[in-house]
């Protein structure tokens, strides 16, 4: 193959083929011009990353709004919540909030996800999503989960509409 791999900052590989437009590398191979007559371009899945930082970010309005809403319940429950330190304590030991921890590991599976090199595939990102429907289910007569999150749906509007924001993503 005529040309030469070069390095340009922040671009990573790519071959200069002179008089053609360069071509990324791809695991080592390259599938642009002046690829020994390979034309053919691989694109890694298109919209699958936007579509999941989209979705991460609305489970974590309503992940926020969940756990506001616990406070409340909790503070007048309980007592008053003495710090931000105190508060953190509680949301990871106490059994009151144990029941949003499904929702915090589903999140730190998607920033997972999206902080990989590689970008997540439709297939990846179709199972982030059907993970997501299927924890997001609200169910008077559960418990776990679905349970608390039900009752969450029925004190305050505030769930409701994050939890409408994530069921538009999920469309």
């Amino acid at each position: 193959m005529n040309g030469s791999r070069t390095e340009s900052p922040g671009t990573g590989a790519r071959w200069r083929t002179p008089g053609l437009r360069s071509a990324p590398l791809l695991a080592g191979i390259c599938l642009g011009p002046g690829s020994g007559g390979f034309s053919a371009t691989v694109t890694p899945s298109s919209d699958a990353a936007p579509r999941l930082r989209n979705l991460r970010q609305a489970l974590l309005d309503l992940h926020k709004a969940l756990l506001d809403s616990e406070r409340v319940g909790y503070e007048a429950t309980v007592g008053p919540i003495a710090s931000p330190h105190h508060f953190l304590r509680l949301l990871s030991g106490d059994p009151w909030f144990a029941w949003l921890q499904p929702l915090s590991r589903l999140i730190v599976t998607l920033d997972e996800t999206l902080d990989r090199r590689i970008p997540p595939t439709p297939d990846e990102a179709s199972h982030l999503l059907q993970q997501v429907r299927q924890m997001l289910v609200a169910s008077e007569e559960g418990h776990g989960f679905p349970r608390s999150y039900f009752e969450a749906l029925q004190r305050d509007p505030d769930v409701v509409f994050a939890h409408s924001r994530v069921a538009l993503l999920l469309r």
